[in-house]
């Protein structure tokens, strides 16, 4: 991996363990911008991944349609020759498909209508499920925790398929 990628990645890790998304975010996206420059795959997809932060969610002030952007791009450049990567990213760019269409206002207004009119839930399942299996391919436990934390944060509440009580059964 590309030493400068590493440095701002280690740097983005900093900020965001300080609790300081902004700083956080703007080192990440140089990490990406370094990986882009020497072709650095690992580095990219890591800067997509952590440029949300480590629950994936945590500051909805970025720019979602440049971190989708970013996420899809990872995504493309990683392909299937990385399987723990590649189910993180398809994990990670679906939930931020979810919030951002929920954060729209004509999406926060569909969501409060029916979570299930507003996104797709057959859709989201198939996505998610596809990610789960990448991950169980991969033989990764971290992997595919990390993949169900970012299905679970993205099901949370209204957004659960069969609604928000079956998180207490599921």
């Amino acid at each position: 991996m590309d030493r400068r990628c590493q440095l701002l990645l280690k740097l983005g890790q900093a900020w965001t363990a300080a609790g300081e998304a902004e700083p956080a975010s703007e080192a990440y996206l140089r990490a990406a911008a370094a990986a882009r420059e020497s072709g650095a795959v690992e580095c990219l997809a890591r800067a997509a991944l952590d440029l949300g932060g480590p629950a994936a969610f945590w500051t909805t002030a970025l720019d979602r349609d440049a971190l989708i952007q970013l996420l899809q791009e990872a995504l493309d450049a990683v392909g299937a020759d990385d399987r723990e990567l590649q189910a993180r990213l398809v994990a990670r760019l679906t939930g931020w498909q979810v919030v951002s269409a929920l954060l729209e206002p004509e999406g926060a207004q569909a969501a409060q209508r029916s979570a299930t009119e507003a996104t797709p839930p057959a859709l989201l399942h198939a996505t998610f499920s596809e990610a789960v299996a990448i991950a169980r391919r991969s033989n990764d436990r971290v992997t595919l925790a990390a993949v169900l934390a970012d299905q679970e944060l993205t099901w949370s509440g209204l957004l659960r398929p069969d609604g928000p009580a079956s998180a207490l059964h599921g």
